[in-house]
């Protein structure tokens, strides 16, 4: 990893086109639309309210910061329990939620392990569990305030929220596999699918060490219930302390790697500055094409 840069852990950087509608409908309904437009290949935008509409005192309505991909932020009302609702917890995609339930789900870990593994749902279900209260905030949470503005989706103060997860922990799992000599980083591959050839994947990897002191788990359920589509379901990585671009949803494949990943997004995309830069050299961005 070049010196001047650090992996900025965020799951939220890429921009998307603005929300174009602004229907609003009861937000116990949302899931189930959400879940239906994932099989249909739309998203409703059920249970939100437009970016532009300023929500009141005690308005859990998501707010629709982008529809394509669907990215819901959090109204600060949603924040004040313990646990945030499911149904009020924000929402960030990359490249949609793929088509959950029209094939068998099945998790496969691979790569530096003795015995590489294919395991169903049930079979997830079969291991011992463990469950953790954990925060899961994006990294670009705040991005809208940030002055001079900065490009990315412009989350406010929503991007955040806290749950009960729980599901299989990432060391059982490993164990199960058996960690070959020399094994030090697992690549998260999730099941979203770029939208065209032309856009890269997203992957991320966290170093095995750093992941299961974290006491990192794959998530199959969310405040006691199975977890969402939106949230990842039936599937998803859960990394405490860690930003959300490493929460990796939709969980499909976990390699064993004796390098951490070379994706766009760990060497181009997600990174800080580790030293601080001059205001004055930061380009200011265009608001209108050239």
């Amino acid at each position: 990893m070049p010196s001047d840069f650090t992996d900025s852990s965020d799951h939220s950087d890429c921009t998307s086109e603005p929300p174009s509608s602004g229907r609003s409908f009861d937000r116990r309904a949302f899931l189930k639309s959400g879940c239906a437009g994932v099989v249909a290949g739309r998203l409703a935008t059920a249970g939100c309210v437009l970016a532009d509409e300023a929500p009141q005192a005690a308005d859990h309505r998501l707010i629709v910061r982008t529809e394509r991909p669907l990215n819901l932020e959090s109204p600060s009302a949603s924040l004040d329990s313990w646990l945030t609702p499911s149904e009020e917890f924000f929402v960030r995609s990359h490249h949609g939620a793929p088509a959950v339930g029209l094939s068998p789900w099945e998790i496969a870990v691979e790569g530096l392990v003795e015995r590489p593994l294919a395991l169903s749902l049930d079979a997830l279900l079969d291991l011992d569990s463990t469950t953790r209260q954990a925060v899961l905030q994006c990294a670009g949470n705040g991005r809208a305030l940030f002055r001079p503005r900065m490009p990315g989706t412009p989350w406010e103060r929503g991007a955040v929220g806290h749950a009960e997860w729980s599901g299989v922990s990432l060391a059982s799992l490993l164990r199960k596999a058996g960690l070959k000599p020399g094994a030090a980083h697992v690549h998260l591959i999730g099941g979203d699918v770029p939208p065209n050839p032309k856009s890269p994947a997203f992957v991320r990897s966290v170093p095995i060490e750093a992941a299961i002191d974290a006491g990192a788990l794959i998530a199959v359920r969310m405040n006691g219930e199975p977890l969402p589509v939106l949230h990842g379901g039936p599937a998803r990585m859960v990394v405490p302390g860690w930003a959300a671009n490493n929460w990796t949803k939709w969980i499909r494949k976990i390699i064993v790697s004796a390098e951490e990943s070379q994706a766009f997004f760990m060497k181009t995309g997600y990174r800080l500055a580790r030293h601080p830069v001059p205001r004055a050299s930061i380009p200011t961005p265009r608001t209108s094409p050239p």
